[in-house]
């Protein structure tokens, strides 16, 4: 089966001896042992059901792969993160986001490596780059300029299915509260 459950899987033993460095948090704020596998069972596996108790993280411990994932060689960096989920939880993930997610992932802005943009798709408004004469596809010029976090529930994705599917392929979906697909 292509869904692991990622808590209860151990992880191999040599990794658990020499885990790889925490990623960046905010000052003042660290991860938790239990957010840190977490962690990194989402950066090994590129298809994850993270199903933890409710309260323990889960949120944090995605923006932490987030976090991971963005260390990797400029080739594979992230730049567009679609996260679906409903619509009642969408104000605690743009908090999360905006209190995790170090917007600018280097203390110097470069070209190389531009902030971070969170975004919310809304039924009322649509998705906030549909009316852009550029948009976020990763084979246009305008990819570098900027990486988005697009949260988005459950309800309007088929609305806005043709829009999301002619920008290209994400390079991360999450999928939070699964049962809702």
């Amino acid at each position: 089966s292509w869904w692991t459950l990622g808590i209860a899987l151990p992880l191999p033993q040599q990794q658990q001896q020499n885990p790889p460095p925490p990623p960046p948090s905010p000052p003042g704020m660290t991860y938790l042992p239990f957010q840190l596998h977490a962690i990194q069972r989402l950066v090994q596996s590129p298809r994850l059901l993270l199903a933890d108790e409710m309260g323990l993280g889960k949120t944090i411990s995605v923006i932490g792969a987030l976090h991971t994932l963005q260390q990797q060689p400029q080739s594979q960096k992230l730049q567009r993160v679609l996260i679906l989920c409903p619509k009642s939880v969408m104000p605690s993930w743009k908090q999360d986001l905006e209190t995790w997610l170090l917007l600018s992932s280097s203390e110097e802005d470069d070209d190389d490596d531009p902030p971070w943009t969170i975004e919310m798709a809304t039924a009322s408004k649509g998705l906030p780059f549909q009316d852009e004469e550029e948009d976020l596809d990763s084979s246009s010029h305008h990819h570098h300029l900027r990486r988005v976090v697009l949260l988005m529930n459950y309800d309007i994705v088929a609305k806005f299915r043709n829009t999301l599917e002619a920008q290209g392929a994400w390079d991360v979906i999450v999928c939070d509260e699964a049962h809702y697909l």
